[in-house]
């Protein structure tokens, strides 16, 4: 039964177990208390632990919610010095006094522990007058210098995957892996109401110093904005003015020297160009129902108007792109993107898409090119998945292992694919690490083996190898489910001490 030269073979007979396949699944959200977001019942997900405060992590926060506005560099100015006088004014010398205007049209707000603050395009139109944007602004820096959020965060933050998808700006951005994570949960923060009324407190008190009517302060308690169903909420959504607070804030306001403004002339003045644009924002909706819809045509022509009505804006050219893709029409679709580019060279979504692009021309030094840009603007799962997919391609498997487990780090479905891209070129070198063998003899010359598969996914064993004074090649040709065993017993009439066993063949199953 067994050949006489010194590499034999065996079939051998085997017994599979059944397993049920588990995955962990999780993910990270960012929210901020003035936009409405539906309570949740999902589990919460761990945060990894890396630092939450540096400057690039703010940057990534500002990408995942639709990057840094830069139609008009005017409007970043002005949010600065308004923003920068308060904090001066205050005595918040510690913080960072960063500012940000946000290309997204939710209502939105938010601000890092060190005093780095966003804020939404949505929520400055949503504003009257400079001195509702100081009550907010003093607002958040309040909140900030006085470390309200270091507070919240360590009590522990609730985030769910789904919300993560809810939350981000571009489908792409909720794929982000890696260092960006941590900053996100600074959106998720809840302030209870003492922490809130302290908050109100000072920035009443340094609207005053700066010439603002403190009115504003009690009457952006009182607004509020519509969602994106319709519905109408308070711009501090989770908690809502009550009368307690509403008395104590209007005792302090009245209590304020005359002469103070609300300073509408001035605001009206740094939102012009924007509230120009802004009959072309509010049919972007529009544009995207078209290409969602796959009439392309009508798209084009869409963002052709768009484009005109706010040629600044790079939203529209990507739009466009994405029209003249449907289309069929690569080459237009690249150049469309690259022009979206020159407006905004720094948002990560139109780099990934003209990766993509690229991809599809098959085009593989360019499609790399752009997707190293979009990853460095903001690190995604989509992006390195790519990026190791054709560092397969080019045979490079160390660069697409360390690819493949960078976007694995997403814990999504997508960074669940990008994991068993990477098993599947780890076990292709190394199937030991995955497969466990153990034996245990039955007769002089009967081994009963038990094969074990400790991946999530099933593996395909052909041969193993039997080391005595002897080498045997085992054949056993069987399909073991993720995470089971099976069990042979093979018959060698010579079998002498057994070395090891180890894996001869085997392969990573879809």
């Amino acid at each position: 039964m067994v050949n006489s030269v010194a590499i034999r073979e065996r079939i051998v007979k085997h017994n599979n177990n059944e397993v049920v396949m588990v995955i962990f699944f999780i993910g990270l959200l960012s929210a901020c208390g003035t936009e409405n977001r539906p309570p949740t019942t999902a589990q919460p997900l761990p945060i990894e632990q890396t630092d939450p405060s540096s400057e690039a992590q703010f940057e990534y926060l500002l990408q995942f919610n639709g990057g840094r506005y830069v139609a008009e560099p005017a409007l970043n100015e002005y949010l600065t010095a308004i923003g920068g006088r308060l904090a001066r004014l205050a005595g918040y010398e510690v913080l960072k006094n960063q500012f940000a205007v946000v290309n997204s049209h939710r209502v939105d707000v938010w601000v890092s522990s060190e005093g780095r603050v966003a804020i939404t395009l949505g929520m400055l139109t949503t504003l009257s007058n400079e001195a509702e944007l100081a009550a907010l602004l003093g607002h958040l820096l309040a909140h900030a210098a006085q470390q309200h959020s270091a507070t919240a965060i360590a009590r522990g933050i609730t985030i769910t995957p789904e919300l993560l998808a809810k939350k981000a700006e571009h489908p792409y951005a909720q794929y982000i892996v890696g260092a960006g994570l941590p900053v996100l949960a600074q959106q998720t923060i809840r302030y209870n109401p003492v922490t809130e009324q302290k908050a109100d407190y000072a920035a009443i008190t340094t609207m005053i110093k700066a010439g603002y009517d403190p009115q504003a302060a009690v009457n952006l308690q009182l607004k509020k904005s519509t969602d994106g169903a319709g519905k109408s909420h308070h711009l501090n959504h989770y908690y809502p003015p009550n009368r307690e607070r509403l008395v104590t804030n209007r005792q302090h306001a009245h209590n304020h020297p005359a002469g103070l403004t609300m300073a509408e002339r001035s605001y009206q003045g740094a939102l012009e160009k924007l509230l120009q644009y802004e009959k072309a924002y509010q049919q972007q909706p529009q544009l995207q129902q078209l290409l969602d819809q796959g009439k392309a045509e009508a798209a084009y022509a869409l963002a052709q108007e768009l484009i005109i009505a706010a040629p600044d804006e790079g939203r529209f050219y990507a739009l466009k792109g994405d029209a003249l893709q449907q289309m069929g029409k690569i080459t237009d679709a690249i150049a469309a993107y690259n022009q979206a580019l020159e407006h905004d060279p720094r948002y990560f979504a139109y780099h990934l898409r003209l990766a993509e692009l690229h991809m599809v021309r098959q085009d593989a030094v360019a499609a790399q090119a752009a997707l190293r840009n979009s990853i460095q603007q903001l690190p995604t799962a989509k992006g390195y998945l790519w990026l190791a997919q054709l560092a397969e391609q080019r045979g490079e498997l160390i660069q697409a292992h360390e690819y493949y487990q960078r976007a694995a780090r997403s814990n999504t479905p997508l960074g669940q694919a990008a994991e068993k891209e990477n098993q599947r070129i780890d076990f292709a070198k190394n199937p030991n690490r995955y497969i466990h063998i153990k034996h245990q003899r039955v007769e002089s010359n009967k081994l009963r083996l038990f094969v074990t598969n400790t991946n999530p996914y099933p593996v395909q064993i052909e041969t193993l190898l039997l080391n005595t004074d002897q080498t045997y090649r085992i054949r056993l040709d069987q399909k073991i489910p993720a995470q089971s065993s099976i069990s042979s017993t093979v018959t060698i009439s010579d079998l002498g001490n057994i070395e090891r066993i180890t894996v001869d063949r085997a392969t990573l199953l879809p």
